[in-house]
């Protein structure tokens, strides 16, 4: 294959641009298009990122791409509120993944590669899980995922969100900074603490993709 066409979407659902060309060149080029459209400049890594998991809601299957915009905008160390309603659970068609998440992700990849996983999708997502809670610690507050699921997934469970961030801030201190992210799962984050005067402690931050 010498050509590709790829597509860029904002988070509607609608084309923004489209991309033929080159392989290479033409997916460059679209990376660079998906930037502006999702990138959310934050001042600097908090402490506490709030996450909302809006537009992907229905289970975790969904709601774990919450996880990959907060990993970028918290501290190594830091803690990611993950806020999601998962009415359908952790996965309907992945039932098993829950044997998996307990484990580190080297021990996952160790699984798989000795062929014990007869999932191997559910397994790749197990192991990105497992990457982020092995940076930072992930806390979620969800209806549909009781705390007994949280504690597999190896997340701790809130009933509330004001009860997940009074207890987050508890931990890190009340000078902890705290960023929002209304929608997660369609935001790119990027550091820019050289560009911004900094905030004051303790100040939420939010973002929201502008397309």
């Amino acid at each position: 294959m010498n050509t590709i066409l790829n597509t860029v979407l904002n988070r509607r659902g609608e084309v923004v641009q489209a991309f033929f060309g080159d392989v290479v060149e033409a997916f460059r080029a679209g990376v660079a298009r998906s930037r502006e459209v999702y990138e959310i400049p934050v001042p600097e890594a908090a402490d506490i990122v709030l996450a909302s998991s809006h537009p992907c809601d229905l289970d975790f299957w969904q709601a774990h791409k919450t996880l990959y915009p907060s990993d970028l905008a918290v501290k190594a160390g830091g803690i990611v509120i993950v806020v999601t309603p998962c009415s359908e659970g952790i996965s309907q068609m992945h039932g098993d993944i829950l044997k998996l998440t307990s484990h580190g992700s080297r021990q996952i990849w160790a699984m798989v590669s000795e062929r014990q996983v007869r999932d191997e999708v559910g397994a790749a997502l197990a192991i990105a899980w497992a990457q982020v809670r092995e940076r930072e610690e992930v806390w979620i507050v969800s209806d549909g995922i009781c705390g007994k699921e949280a504690a597999k997934l190896g997340f701790r469970h809130f009933a509330a969100v004001q009860d997940a961030l009074d207890a987050a801030i508890a931990q890190k201190g009340t000078a902890a900074r705290v960023t929002v992210l209304t929608q997660a799962p369609d935001m790119l984050p990027r550091i820019a603490a050289a560009a911004n005067a900094p905030a004051s402690p303790g100040t939420p931050l939010s973002g929201m993709a502008r397309v």
